[in-house]
């Protein structure tokens, strides 16, 4: 949880099985141009996995579910996209 937050557009924060996350994200003209995850999580690596995954994604939830399902497990796609209903 070190080093600098973005200037985020929009946020999601929730608690799951696995840890506590809050995604923070840039959007520009519909358009994810930036992604931050903050997560209490035994995997370190979720934010190097999840952020580079939502990166220049258009902010449409079923681009974003495809996306999390093509590069993530199934439980882990299905809390993300849990998260991204609190903003589309």
């Amino acid at each position: 949880m070190y080093g600098s937050t973005i200037n985020f557009s929009a946020s999601a924060e929730a608690h799951f099985p696995w840890g506590q996350a809050k995604l923070l994200l840039q959007i520009t003209k519909g358009k994810i141009t930036k992604a931050q995850l903050y997560t209490d999580a035994m995997d370190a690596t979720l934010p190097d996995v999840v952020c580079p995954i939502l990166s220049d994604c258009r902010l449409d939830a079923d681009e974003i579910k495809q996306k999390l399902n093509n590069n993530l497990s199934k439980e882990l796609a299905d809390d993300f996209s849990e998260l991204f209903e609190q903003i589309i």
